[in-house]
């Protein structure tokens, strides 16, 4: 099968999954599908919170308005641990990544992702949510659903002419 190369698919868990939605707000015309997994430090689609708890401040930040149309055009996988409860990390008012807001949406990463996906849907996004059952804080442990989740987007990418 031939890959289109003008657009791609984005894989990114933990850190990984802070990039991974954030190049999804500003450049989803490059990506076929994108798989978010277990982001600690989420920018919600909310234009009355600046970057990076929202989107209000992102043309300004980046140079580049944000596009729902083109987002919704995007296959859009959250993926993550049932086990995923750590907070140390995600939840350190010390940090130098730690800004007023971030913990609104709950104190750990399942709770946060859960509010990114109903954020998304609330603005025409569709998601496939996975919640990997026994599963902690593990990006190797979730790559069945992220490969499976990929396999789809490509044969559904291929009938569609994508």
């Amino acid at each position: 099968m031939r890959i289109k190369k003008e657009r791609f698919l984005l894989f990114g868990f933990s850190g990984g999954g802070h990039f991974a939605h954030r190049f999804y707000y500003l450049h989803p015309e490059r990506l076929l599908g994108v798989s978010i997994g277990a982001p600690g430090i989420i920018t919600y689609l909310d234009s009355s919170k600046p970057f990076y708890v929202g989107t209000k401040d992102l043309e300004e930040v980046f140079g580049k308005k944000l596009s729902l149309e083109e987002m919704r055009r995007v296959f859009v996988q959250m993926v993550i641990g049932s086990e995923d409860n750590e907070t140390w990390e995600i939840n350190n008012k010390a940090s130098a990544h730690w800004m007023e807001g971030t913990d609104a949406y709950g104190q750990t990463r399942l709770a946060r992702l859960g509010a990114l996906r109903d954020n998304f849907e609330r603005e025409g996004i569709r998601v496939r949510y996975d919640v990997v059952p026994g599963v902690a804080h593990d990006g190797g442990k979730v790559l069945a659903e992220v490969k499976d989740f990929f396999t789809h987007v490509l044969a559904k990418s291929k009938d569609n002419g994508r």
